[in-house]
This record gives C-alpha cells, structure tokens and sequence, in this order.
C-alpha cells in the first residue's frame, strides 16, 4: 500500500496534466490579481484585501502557464515583488523552481534589498522546449501578521507578487 502522502502526489500530478494553462504573453507583463479568472496562479496563493498583487500562501505556491516559445530565441522571466514577509530582525528564506530545477534561492528582510523589487532568471533549453510551465516558490519560514502581533490575520505570508513578464531576447 502506497502512503497516503504519495497518493495524493500522484492525483496533483494527474489533475495538474488536465489544466489548460493560461498564455503568458511575450514581452507583457501579466498582473496578478487574486480574483482574475484569467490569471496563472495555482495553488498556495491569497488576496492582498483588494489591493494590488497576491501574497505566497503556505509553504508552496505556484504559477502555471503556457507559452510557445523559439529554440532560436534567448527568454528571461521577470517577477515583480511588492513586498516580503518576515519576522522582525529575520529573514525570508525561500527558493524559486520553474518546471522542478532550482532558479534561485533568497535569504531576505525586505523587497528593498533587490534591484528594481523584482527577481529575475533565464530559461535553459529544457524550459524552452516544454509548452506548459511551472514556477514553484517554496517558503522556509513564512510569517502570518498574527506572529508579528501586528493583525489578527493568522494566513502564513511570504512574497506579495504584483507580476510577471517572460521576456524574448535575441541570442
């Protein structure tokens, strides 16, 4: 008998593969909205109380999304932080994977300490030859504003994301 953990892996998987990923346009950047219907992100996200981005619910959130993209071209993803989650004098430990390999790994007490608010990484050949993608965020530490004695919003934060945008270069 599998474990229980396993099963559940597998039926995500499953459900996963029937998704039809919503198109990231090239060279657009896509707000992130938590109500928007059209919008790609999966599961592991929360509203910003209506106002501007979504927030990294949990441990593990993610943004899914299509995108037809050139073996002759050279792709950049751009994600546009609004703010970060932490505890006081503490840092937000997280890792970003798109289609399950590491991008980028971050030790942060404030948005403030990127250039421009934004995280960036390029696609390797592997990424540009799928037709559906994955970028995972996978938070060490998240903080709810409960923890922080500053709300009675007991949801476990990280990153406050206001967009993305999948840039084409030429090689």
């Amino acid at each position: 008998m599998m474990p229980e953990k396993n099963i559940i892996n597998d039926l995500n998987n499953t459900e996963i593969k029937k998704i039809d990923f919503i198109d990231l346009n090239i060279n657009k950047e896509k707000k992130l909205i938590f109500l928007d219907e059209n919008n790609i992100h999966g599961l592991g996200w929360s509203h910003n109380i209506g106002q501007e981005g979504i927030w990294t619910e949990g441990k593990i959130s993610t943004l899914l999304f299509k995108s037809d993209l050139n073996k002759n071209k050279k792709y950049k993803i751009i994600i546009n932080l609004k703010s970060i989650s932490t505890k006081k004098n503490s840092n937000l430990k997280f890792k970003i994977l798109m289609n399950n390999n590491i991008k980028k790994e971050y030790s942060l007490k404030n948005v403030e300490e990127l250039s421009d608010d934004s995280i960036s990484f390029y696609l390797n050949k592997f990424d540009i030859n799928k037709k559906k993608h994955t970028i995972k965020f996978l938070i060490e530490n998240p903080v709810s504003p409960l923890d922080n004695f500053t709300s009675p919003d007991g949801r476990k934060l990280g990153i406050l994301i206001r967009s993305i945008k999948l840039i084409e270069e030429n090689l």
